[in-house]
């Protein structure tokens, strides 16, 4: 079985044989954390990170691990967050563009053009909230995570690069790191600055690209 829309849970589940102690960190995890929430019931711990207030909420009823309403990058400080929601208030919060909220900077116009499109054709609209934004290490630190961590997972609408600029690759190595990857032009640099840390694409499934450390 998988929660994942591509798989990728029993990927990481079968790239690490099963393992039962591993721990994940999950940026960008939705409403269920559907990437890494076999792992969870496999035995790992690790972090939930996400922004979306509707989502954030869903989320601790669902995992018991620690959960964060904050978003992530390259600095810890203020943002402008957009949450897309639904026009229709039966509905609740969840909006078909939901999915793609994200720190407001990180939009490309390419990204902005979708959203705008969608909400259109779904009945969906953003709101410009004010949300925290931390770094990795940050993060990392605060919640006592060990310096190795097995699996990282980073899907941010644009917010990829960013992210990983806030990690200090001395405190912290990975086994595995995946990414969305929605557009070549937000990719390539992620691609560059993971090479420059020893990690190297070996599989896409779907959107998403892992990663794993070279010898």
């Amino acid at each position: 079985m998988t929660h994942s829309q591509y798989g990728q849970d029993n990927f990481v589940i079968n790239y690490f044989n099963n393992k039962k102690d591993g721990y994940f960190v999950d940026v960008g995890a939705f409403n269920d954390g559907n990437d890494t929430i076999l792992l969870e019931e496999l035995g790992w711990s690790g972090i939930c990170i996400e922004p979306i207030t509707g989502a954030y909420q869903e989320l601790t009823e669902k995992r018991s691990c620690t959960c964060l309403n904050v978003c992530v990058g390259n600095e810890n400080k203020q943002v402008d967050f957009s949450e897309n929601v639904s026009n229709d208030s039966d509905s609740g919060w969840y909006a078909y563009t939901s999915a793609l909220s994200g720190v407001v900077e990180s939009y490309s116009q390419e990204h902005l053009n979708r959203i705008s499109q969608e909400n259109k054709d779904w009945n969906g609209k953003s709101v410009i909230v004010k949300k925290q934004m931390m770094t990795l290490t940050s993060i990392f630190e605060k919640n006592n995570s060990p310096s190795h961590i097995e699996y990282l997972k980073i899907d941010i609408e644009g917010g990829e690069l960013s992210c990983l600029q806030g990690i200090d690759f001395t405190k912290n190595t990975f086994d595995l790191i995946s990414l969305e990857a929605n557009y070549e032009h937000e990719t390539r640099p992620c691609v560059d600055l993971l090479a420059r840390h020893g990690y190297a694409p070996f599989v896409k499934l779907g959107v998403d690209i892992f990663f794993r450390k070279l010898m």
